[in-house]
């Protein structure tokens, strides 16, 4: 798994990215600079959605709709 620092990977991931498009080097850029806030807000949503009363009542949803 690729780790958002300053890596000699990641760097020539970043350059490869520019050469062949270069939204794909700002996207590596960014994922450089602030991948672990990324990891951090994945983590929380997953926690919020674990508590939501919405996956209960999705799962029950499923769980009829399958029975039938």
């Amino acid at each position: 798994m690729i780790k958002p620092a300053w890596t000699p990977v990641t760097i020539g991931l970043m350059v490869l990215g520019f050469v062949a498009f270069w939204p794909l080097g700002l996207a590596m850029l960014a994922y450089i600079l602030w991948g672990d806030r990324f990891e951090g807000m994945l983590r929380d949503a997953k926690d919020q959605w674990r508590g939501s009363p919405l996956k209960g009542a999705f799962e029950q949803m499923n769980t009829t709709t399958h029975a039938r």
